[in-house]
Formats: C-alpha cells, sequence, structure tokens
C-alpha cells in the first residue's frame, strides 16, 4: 500500500504497490512517476499522456473547470494537491485551510469538504453545545460567518474553558472526521482548554492523535481512546510545541504520517527503496524527484543514492553536484540543481521535435546543442571536455570579443564590458545621455552614490564598484558553472547571488 488513503477501509491503495514497483521497457516505453507506462515517443512531446502529468513540464489544465470534456476527468492529483474534482487542482490538500476567492475550486469544492469534515451533526444536545465551545476555543475560521464567538463565551467570562470542561467528555474528538488518510484522528482534553484566558488563545496541536497501527506499524500505540490506537502528540515527531496556524500544523502532521504508508507486499528483490527508520519502501524512480516521500527526507537529501537515481532513464546530472533529476524538470522556471544548470538553456521546449525539446528527451546530446553563438560568449556549456580535452570555451584568446552574437545580448563577454557600452534601454545607456560616454553604470561600494564608471576603469584588477560589477571575471571563474553567484562580496573573495543580499545582512559585508 503507498499512497493517500481516501476510502476509510483503505481500499483505494490497496494492491497499489504493484503499480509503484513497476518497470517499463527500457527500450520502448516511458516510465511515469505513478508507474504507469506509455510510448517512449510520448514523452516531452506537448501533449500530457501519463495519468500523473509527469510526462510533461508539471502541467494543470486552467480551463478544466469549465470544461466537461472527458481530457479533464482522466488526470488525478499528486502529492500535496487538492482535486476539486472536474481537472483543477490546489497547490495544497490541506482541506482546513481556506483560501483567497482566487485560489479556492470554482466550483466551491473545497469549501464543501471543510464543512463536511467539520460538521457535528446528528449529535445529542450537550454534545453540540460542547463542539460549539470548542469551535471557538480553536478559533475555526471557517464558521466565523456562521457563529459569534464572543457572544457564546460571554457567560463564561468571554472565554470558554470552563464551558468545555462542564460540557464536553474526557477525550474531544475533533473534527469529528479524519483528519487526515481517513484514519488519522485529533483528540484534545477539557484541560487543553482551561489554561485559556480568553478566546485569542490558539493552539491547535491536539493532545492525542489517534490512527490506524494496521497502516502505521511505525508508531507503537500507546493508548487507546474510543477503541482506537492513539499516542501522545509529543510522541511524534513535531517540530513544534505550539502551533498557531492550521496550515503548518497540517503540513507537519502529513510529514509525519509519511511513515504509514507501507509496503505490503515482500519488497526484498523488487526496484525500490528503503526509508530509513521507518517501514516505508518507495520505488527508486521517486528519488530526487523534487518530492519528499520518506519521513527524514532522505530520498532528497541521502548522498549514497546518488548511484541509484543517476542510473535511472530520463534523468540529467547536474554540472556542479553529484544529483540527477528527472529531465522533465529541465527548463521549467525552477532551479532543481545549485548550479542552475538545469536552467541554463537558454530556450523552452516549445515546438516537438526542435533541438531544445530532443535534447530534454535525452536524445540528443549536448554538444549537438551548442550552436556557433554559444562559442566563446563566458558561459560554460560543454561540461566534459572532448577527445581533443576542449570544451566550447578553449583557445578563446584569440577570438574578438564583440560580434553579431555577443553585442548588446546582456553578457559581458569583453572583459571590460565593451560590447554591452551604451546598448539601447541599459543604465550605460543613461550614462551616454548624462554626456558620460563609453562608461558603465557603477555603485560607490564606499557610500553607496549611484554614478558611472568610465570603461578604461573596467577590468583593472581593482573593485571600483558594488558587487565587483566592474570586475566579472572574478566570479566567472570561481564559479563557473553556478551562473547566479556573480555578485562580489565587499573586501572578500566569496561570490553570491545578488537576490540573496537581504539574507546575508550582517554575514557578508555588500
Amino acid at each position: 500500500m503507498l499512497g493517500k488513503i481516501d476510502c476509510i477501509n483503505g481500499e483505494d491503495e490497496r494492491k497499489c504497490f504493484q503499480l509503484e514497483t513497476n518497470e517499463c521497457d527500457l527500450k520502448s516505453e516511458y516510465r511515469c512517476s505513478n508507474g504507469q507506462c506509455i510510448p517512449e515517443a510520448f514523452f516531452f512531446d506537448s501533449s500530457v499522456d501519463c495519468l500523473d502529468g509527469s510526462d510533461e513540464h508539471p502541467f494543470r489544465n486552467t480551463s478544466c473547470s469549465k470544461d466537461p470534456f472527458y481530457f479533464c476527468e482522466d488526470f488525478v492529483n499528486s502529492i500535496g494537491e487538492f482535486s476539486c474534482g472536474d481537472g483543477q487542482f490546489l497547490s495544497s490538500n490541506e482541506p482546513l485551510y481556506l483560501k483567497s476567492v482566487f485560489d479556492n475550486c470554482l466550483n466551491g469544492r473545497n469549501i464543501l469538504y471543510s464543512l463536511e469534515l467539520y460538521s457535528y451533526k446528528n449529535l445529542n444536545k450537550n454534545m453540540s453545545e460542547c463542539y460549539k465551545y470548542v469551535q471557538c476555543a480553536l478559533k475555526s475560521l471557517l464558521f466565523s460567518s456562521i457563529i459569534n464567538c464572543v457572544d457564546i463565551c460571554m457567560g463564561w467570562n468571554r472565554y470558554c474553558g470552563p464551558a468545555i470542561k462542564n460540557l464536553c467528555p474526557s477525550f474531544i474528538v475533533y473534527p469529528l472526521q479524519p483528519i487526515l488518510d481517513s484514519h488519522v484522528y485529533f483528540v484534545y482534553t477539557p484541560e487543553h482548554f482551561l489554561n485559556v484566558t480568553d478566546i485569542s488563545y490558539e493552539n491547535y496541536l491536539p493532545d492525542y492523535i489517534c490512527y490506524n497501527f494496521s497502516y502505521c506499524s511505525t508508531f507503537i500505540p500507546t493508548v487507546y481512546i474510543n477503541n482506537r490506537t492513539c499516542r501522545l502528540s509529543n510522541e511524534f515527531n513535531f517540530r513544534q510545541k505550539i502551533y498557531k496556524n492550521w496550515l503548518h500544523l497540517f503540513n507537519d502532521l502529513r510529514h509525519v504520517f509519511k511513515a504509514c504508508l507501507v509496503a505490503t507486499a515482500t519488497v526484498s528483490l523488487l526496484p525500490v527503496y528503503h526509508c530509513p527508520n521507518s517501514s516505508k519502501s518507495i520505488s527508486k524512480h521517486r528519488l530526487f524527484d523534487s518530492i519528499i516521500d520518506c519521513p527524514g527526507s532522505e530520498d532528497e537529501q541521502e548522498k549514497s543514492i546518488i548511484d541509484d537515481s543517476c542510473s535511472l532513464r530520463h534523468r540529467f546530472k547536474c554540472r556542479s553536484e553529484d544529483k540527477c533529476i528527472p529531465r522533465r524538470f529541465l527548463m521549467d522556471s525552477f532551479k532543481q540543481c545549485q548550479d542552475s544548470s538545469d536552467e541554463s538553456f537558454g530556450e523552452k521546449c516549445q515546438i516537438s521535435g526542435s533541438y531544445i525539446c530532443e535534447y530534454i528527451r535525452g536524445t540528443l546530446p549536448i554538444e549537438k546543442l551548442i550552436t556557433f553563438p554559444k562559442i566563446c560568449n563566458k558561459q560554460l556549456d560543454l561540461i566534459k571536455p572532448d577527445e581533443y580535452n576542449e570544451t566550447d570555451e578553449t583557445d578563446c584568446e584569440d577570438l574578438p570579443c564583440i560580434t553579431r552574437y555577443t553585442l548588446c545580448d546582456g553578457l559581458w563577454t569583453c572583459l571590460d564590458g565593451n560590447d554591452e557600452v551604451e546598448c539601447p534601454n541599459t543604465f550605460s545607456d543613461q550614462c551616454r545621455m548624462n554626456n558620460i560616454s563609453q562608461s558603465h553604470y557603477c555603485v560607490n561600494p564606499t557610500n553607496g552614490e549611484m554614478g558611472c564608471l568610465p570603461i578604461q576603469y573596467a577590468a583593472d584588477t581593482y573593485v571600483h564598484c558594488l558587487g565587483a560589477t566592474d570586475e566579472r571575471y572574478h566570479c566567472q571563474q570561481e564559479y563557473p558553472l553556478d551562473y547566479d553567484k556573480r555578485y562580489k562580496c565587499w573586501k572578500s573573495t566569496i561570490c553570491i547571488n545578488p537576490n540573496g543580499l537581504v539574507n546575508v545582512i550582517g554575514v557578508h559585508q555588500f
């Protein structure tokens, strides 16, 4: 069994491990993330064929909620998504969290689901009163337009603790329905609310968490509540002791119970990875796929499994680190490699059969992708030298740095940046308009004043501008593959991503 349990008896996840461990024909088929096999030619052909959409860039058809076409109904939600039931998916499957108007299901399914989840129908009068006070004590914003907690708790000195102690049983299951995977329940005690001095108090973490032990053999129960196997919440590995945000609590709860998703088959001879300190096993195809499957995140961090991930088909090896990611992540606008080598191809796959699409598919070697304009452009594209021990940046000293390809392309090909001086719509052009010709825009590192630096002072081995924007060769040489690190710290040899300047205040001087 592996996946998200939706049916109370877990029937929807039985025998799914057979699909999880399924292997496809290495020569003629592409394996989807969920184990489905499709023809090799369907991988990255600009048409989604896998039920989970894993044969293309992360894809969701935004028009599905308005289109009854069967194409929309064939998709299944991925881990961490909430299905609206009509082809629309929300980025979080957290049912307690009411999103903004623009982020809800257009058909309102997530709101209806949440209302049903927290309903307490068919209870006797005392229990209904109990749950009304519990909702107020836990600040269930979902019902803020239905019940007025200030008026409700007014008769109890403006807080609900004594009312809960007086009306509720020793163990309060809230909500009454499973909070996760159709078998995980939250249980509070009246004492949980006695320390509440007003209705603004928040701690959503329950006293106990109950679950189906047959699904979660990793967690040995320490108490039984209403014939359910349970443990104190502090016996689980939560990151916080107090949670004042439902979303944070639910995300951590989901991470804790990843250990419960176990295989019911003998897996010793199957192509799986066994999560450490857990009974969970996952397909090796889930290694380094940017989705955390193991409770300890080992499937996305453990260095000992790098060889296993790199031996898989349709993988791309990051240039400056031992990490192999699914090829469908290339040029998807999200950096998966530390050096951004997965986003460094200059263009996206937009026309099926084009050079870039064929490279992403793995049918075209990188050497064939290096076009003439990329040679000697100060960006290393051919990482592994050829049979002559040469790359695309070898023997470039005698070539002119200003060509039709390098002129005003936004990159300094000349050491002094002469190929980017006075280019239209640039700061350098602003210098020209202010009667300071042949200059680069420059921020004085000592006083922060902005000005223009004459080109003869660029690449003279002395830093005149903040971030060494006039001495760019240093960061290029120190970090040839990490294109983001092009800002040199003042009086330091360290180069960083300029987008991270806010995060390094007090660590590096600007």
